[in-house]
């Protein structure tokens, strides 16, 4: 499945987001991340690796020295934390996989160690406000609908989406809340999950993203996805 991953089709989706981004991008563009998502979420974790070693290779294009090697560590750590904050949407057999693959193609100089990022002093009534005040954040006004939903269905099922999505999952400080939101939706295309990606669309206006990297994103993801396999039962919603 890695032969999915040719550097002719990366360009193409490379190419997706300047056009909308525009030429004169600066750092770790957020279309390396969305990519490898969106492979991992579709069952390909041997792709994982080739597009990270695809984005070192353009990274040593722009950058050398102190430099490219600063922007490299920031380009290893959004790629293992846009992996690890999928697990709560296509499942952490997946994400497993692919982290162990984007490990084995990190050089020592870019990996992660052995400290972890999250706070482990924070109670669990600290991460159930840190969970309400990002799930807010992130839905805006819809927020309250969404959140009815959940509970209605179970209330088990809203407290933890707030609390270990919101609270721990996507509280690392590595991903911008708009990196986090091209994550999701990148997933959630993947899965197949129109409301939620409808949903997600929306949310990364909430958080400022704009309209024609949300394009960008949206039109990658299914890219990836299409020549992974993946087959829709309803068509993708558009970004409105």
């Amino acid at each position: 499945m890695a032969e999915l991953a040719t550097p002719e089709f990366l360009d193409e989706l490379k190419a997706i987001y300047l056009a909308e981004a525009g030429a004169d991008v600066k750092g770790v563009p957020p279309w390396y991340m969305v990519a490898t998502a969106a492979f991992s979420s579709s069952g390909v974790a041997a792709a994982v690796p080739i597009v990270f070693k695809y984005a070192l290779d353009d990274l040593k294009k722009t950058y050398d020295g102190e430099e490219l090697l600063m922007h490299s560590r920031t380009l290893a750590s959004k790629l293992r934390e846009g992996l690890l904050a999928s697990c709560v949407l296509c499942g952490l057999p997946r994400v497993i996989e692919s982290l162990v693959a984007l490990h084995s193609a990190t050089p020592e100089e870019l990996r992660s160690g052995q400290d972890i990022l999250r706070d482990k002093t924070k109670t669990l009534s600290d991460l159930e406000e840190i969970g309400r005040r990002n799930f807010q954040a992130v839905y805006g006004s819809s927020a309250n609908a969404v959140r009815g939903l959940m509970e209605s269905a179970y209330p088990d099922l809203a407290w933890f989406c707030a609390t270990v999505a919101y609270g721990i999952s996507y509280d690392a400080g590595v991903l911008t809340p708009a990196e986090l939101s091209y994550g999701t939706v990148a997933v959630l295309i993947s899965t197949d999950a129109p409301r939620q990606t409808q949903w997600h669309l929306a949310n990364a206006r909430n958080v400022g993203a704009p309209v024609g990297e949300i394009k960008a994103v949206r039109e990658i993801a299914m890219k990836v996805a299409l020549r992974a396999g993946i087959k829709w039962k309803e068509p993708v919603p558009e970004v409105v």
